[in-house]
């Protein structure tokens, strides 16, 4: 009967002590995981395409999932050494002489037992391994691998990524299992003065055989506690390495952050546009030998629709990314109202522009009420915002007769339904907006649209911004004759600008491009 209570006692104390250990492991992790998002959350859009930063960042995030570890370290450590303790205690009643040999065996073994090979999995080509393999498994790429066939293809880049990732663990085990049988050789060793005391024992015939039989166990429990506070520390320092890392991380951020704002008391609150100056503007990415904006000047003020327009490649979108303070200027500067959008609050001056991007983002595991909330969060939980901003982009129809709405989730794979490439593009003007802002980019926002549609967006959005300043970027030049102002972007700066009668009198560069374009439906 005892012996079924204190069963019954110890499987409840393990029970307890698993489900605590757990959710303080959950907690952990979760903090960690949470503090390193949120410090991604305020990189800039260079330091989140810097294959670098990625790999530490993808890095600090696998040991912040790791260092959750760290409170079953702690939890187990209290127990270890307390069983170690007295198993010392016991032996040393028995033979001093034994006691003081078996204690000084336990500190080499704690140290052998807790050494480990430390290991940042986190590089770039694990990074490209998991990113065909959600290509090979995703729906997004399968039509264009359905095609061409190039599945076979795809899977053998994987196992070539694959492999190398392989050669690197494999490098790390033979590490590990060389260093393991040392420390197994060198435990054995440690444990020899205390057998070799427990053999002169019983060659003196001092004890019986009970008794010597009973200090060998102890000596065997002694070394196990030694080796279970070795683990225990080993499992520490396991998961308080990536511990450590996190919070280097972490502590890196502010001051890289008090590197690219101004001083606080520089900060200007920002009222709406009414005049954007740009001077000299040049931008130039990381490694690169020569600019991709070179010298930019241009103007846009409130109520006026002004096209950017040029060849592929002339840095449009670019131009666009550092208007949105999204890439920083290496050179020139931007004048918001006369005051230099350096002194201004990024903060403040982010909620006055709002933009489609070229490349919008689509969020299938979200409602499509919801991949248009994300355009302003605040506007976003008014649903009457939420349609006003759809009926301006065109898509409030094609919602309501969705299963569920605006509701529907955006993605048959995630339970809802799949949209057009169309309809993606008025969920993505419908984002930018709900956002009340004063300086609206669109960068190619019809690019997925027939002519009809395309007119209508235009209109649309001429009317909803009439008191705003709109740059319309698009290299369709029939989408931009209804501008204001044409700004031709070529060799990184603005070479033309004008009407769009204007420029075709000079005959210029605009001209050369309408020409092409037209000629194919002139000749039909």
């Amino acid at each position: 009967m005892a012996g079924s209570v204190g069963l019954a006692a110890q499987i409840t104390h393990e029970g307890i002590a698993f489900v605590v250990q757990w959710r303080l492991s959950r907690v952990v992790t979760d903090a960690l995981v949470g503090a390193v998002l949120d410090a991604a959350s305020h990189l800039d859009l260079e330091d989140l395409s810097d294959p670098a930063i990625q790999d530490e960042l993808q890095g600090r995030l696998s040991d912040a999932m790791r260092a959750g570890a760290t409170a079953g370290a702690v939890l187990r450590l209290p127990g270890s050494v307390a069983t170690s303790l007295v198993t010392l205690v016991r032996l040393a009643r028995r033979d001093h002489l034994l006691g003081a040999v078996v204690a000084a065996s336990a500190v080499p073994m704690v140290l052998l037992q807790n050494r480990f090979d430390t290991f940042d999995g986190a590089d770039s080509t694990a990074r490209r391994a998991a990113g065909l393999r959600a290509t090979l498994t995703g729906p997004a790429a399968a039509p264009e691998l359905l095609l061409f066939q190039s599945q076979d293809f795809l899977r053998r880049r994987y196992d070539e990524l694959t492999r190398q990732e392989a050669l690197r663990q494999h490098e790390r085990l033979t590490r590990l299992r060389r260093s393991n049988t040392r420390r197994a050789a060198a435990r054995r060793l440690l444990r020899g003065p205390a057998l070799a005391r427990l053999a002169r024992r019983a060659v003196a015939g001092g004890e019986g055989l009970a008794e010597a039989t009973a200090d060998a166990l102890a000596v065997q429990q002694g070394a196990s506690a030694a080796l279970q506070v070795g683990g225990a520390v080993g499992s520490l320092r396991w998961s308080g390495a990536p511990l450590i890392r996190v919070n280097s991380f972490l502590g890196r951020q502010p001051e890289v952050q008090a590197g690219r704002q101004p001083e606080a008391a520089a900060r200007d609150a920002v009222a709406r546009l009414e005049h954007l100056r740009v001077e000299g503007l040049s931008f130039a990415y990381r490694g690169a030998s020569s600019p991709v904006l070179d010298g930019v000047d241009l103007d846009l003020r409130r109520g006026e629709t002004v096209a950017l327009v040029g060849e592929n490649g002339s840095g449009k979108t670019t131009l666009a990314k550092v208007l949105c303070h999204l890439l920083r200027p290496t050179g020139g500067r931007i004048l918001w109202n006369g005051t230099d959008t350096a002194r201004l609050d990024p903060s403040s001056l982010s909620r006055q522009i709002s933009a489609v991007f070229q490349t919008f983002q689509r969020y299938l595991q979200l409602s499509i009420r919801d991949n248009i909330a994300i355009g302003d969060p605040i506007q976003g939980s008014d649903p009457a915002a939420i349609e006003t901003a759809a009926l301006a982009a065109g898509a409030h129809d094609f919602i309501e007769r969705l299963p569920d709405g605006y509701d529907t989730v955006a993605s048959r794979l995630f339970g809802g339904v799949d949209l057009s490439v169309g309809q993606w593009q008025r969920i993505a003007a419908a984002r930018a907006f709900l956002r009340d802002a004063s300086l609206v980019i669109l960068d190619e926002p019809t690019a997925a649209l027939d002519p009809r549609a395309e007119r209508a967006l235009f209109e649309v959005t001429s009317q909803l911004h009439r008191d705003r300043a709109v740059l319309l970027i698009s290299h369709r030049l029939t989408t931009v004759r209804a501008a204001d102002r044409i700004c031709v972007l070529a060799d990184g700066t603005v070479c033309e600008e004008g009407s769009h009668d204007a420029l075709l009198s000079a005959g210029g560069r605009y001209a050369d491009l309408y020409e092409l374009q037209s000629r194919p439906f002139r000749e039909g």
